[in-house]
């Protein structure tokens, strides 16, 4: 367990660099929306440009840092695994020009639920692509190429296309849905239709770094009701009580709404709101609190070992780290309810992420990793 929290500190004690900023360069939500299927039950949005080139770029230098010095297995491993990825990343560039920690600006995922079988699946990336990449990435994969749109495509595997737009970006998924967006061009965003609608559209204008959003339809709920039966009634109730659900991170905080189908389910979501609120606030006092009780008991090792000497040496720094990545539950919050709409939408702000969602800064980290692992 001890050598466990060294090495959990030594990574803490490198991880200044790691977070995320806003983007001014962010799409507005017409812009993300512009190739969205005519309908969708979920949307996922990622704005890459923010958290991928400052995490890499982070991640590569963590094993450099002078406190991984005091784990030197952890510090082994993570040089081996940045090593790989860098292998994988440029082995990449190689064969198709694209460079996936700085060329991709942004993804845009929706599924569509039918009632049977595989969900259908459509993928916007934006970013800056070479005009040649779909036949690099043929050459490199072995795969055929045929037209879409007078455009060169790829089919994957048999049960997915790839496939470039007319802006140059990049659409992947089920080939119905990637042909009619590749032949039809951008769109404007329509007034309603829940994931692909106004709501959606305003909330991305705000410029998340992440955003999610779910509006299902009557087949989507049909297999879910199916699939879930009433295994667990708070769990179907909120699946199927929605008419919109919406939930974005950003720089300085989080948001949620959720548009209920029933006046009833107005006073749930704002219960629920309350109650995440206030384990969040609670998370931050525990972090904390765990923090101090286990530096508390350090100094009894002291002598034990140069690990454990530099900890104590450093308590300072892991206190003001600890800090850094925690707030002290005081952040703003607000819970606005419009009954006429059924709605209710909470936003929490602090001056950063941090002080809202304890050790957030770990967030763009994961997310910037996943998404590079994805990619490879």
């Amino acid at each position: 367990m001890l050598a466990s929290f060294i090495g959990l500190v030594s990574v803490a004690l490198s991880l200044s660099g790691f977070g995320v900023s806003p983007n001014p360069n962010a799409p507005v939500g017409a812009a993300v929306l512009a190739y969205a299927p005519s309908s969708a039950d979920v949307m996922i949005y990622v704005d890459v440009e923010a958290v991928a080139p400052r995490n890499f770029k982070a991640l590569v230098s963590l094993a450099d840092d002078p406190a991984m010095a005091q784990a030197p297995e952890l510090r082994r491993e993570l040089k081996s695994a940045v090593g790989q990825l860098q292998m994988g990343l440029g082995m990449v560039r190689g064969a198709t020009g694209l460079d996936l920690v700085n060329d991709v600006k942004s993804v845009a995922l929706w599924l569509q639920f039918p009632l049977r079988g595989e969900p259908n699946l459509l993928i916007h990336v934006r970013g800056n692509f070479p005009s040649d990449l779909i036949g690099k990435i043929a050459n490199a994969s072995g795969q055929q190429v045929v037209r879409v749109a007078r455009r060169q495509a790829i089919r994957i595997d048999g049960k997915m296309l790839l496939t470039t737009a007319r802006d140059g970006s990049l659409l992947f998924g089920t080939p119905r849905l990637v042909k009619r967006r590749a032949r039809s061009g951008p769109r404007r965003a329509r007034a309603r239709g829940g994931v692909v609608g106004v709501r959606a559209r305003r909330l991305l204008d705000r410029k998340p770094f992440f955003a999610m959003v779910s509006s299902p339809s009557r087949t989507a709920l049909g297999r879910l009701s199916r699939e879930f039966g009433r295994q667990d009634n708070a769990l179907s109730d909120l699946i199927s009580g929605h008419r919109f659900a919406g939930f974005a991170m950003y720089s300085r905080g989080v948001e949620w709404s959720y548009v209920a189908k029933k006046a009833s389910g107005i006073a749930r979501a704002k219960m629920a709101s309350q109650g995440i609120l206030q384990l969040m606030r609670a998370s931050h006092l525990a972090g904390r609190g765990l923090a101090n009780l286990l530096l508390s008991a350090v100094d009894s090792y002291r002598g034990q070992s140069p690990e454990i000497d530099s900890i104590i040496k450093a308590k300072p720094q892991i206190l003001e780290l600890i800090e850094q990545f925690t707030g002290d539950g005081k952040f703003n919050e607000k819970i606005t309810i419009d009954r006429r709409a059924r709605s209710v939408r909470v936003t929490a702000y602090g001056r950063s992420l941090s002080d809202v969602m304890p050790f957030a800064g770990a967030l763009p980290l994961g997310a910037g990793v996943g998404w590079l692992m994805l990619a490879h």
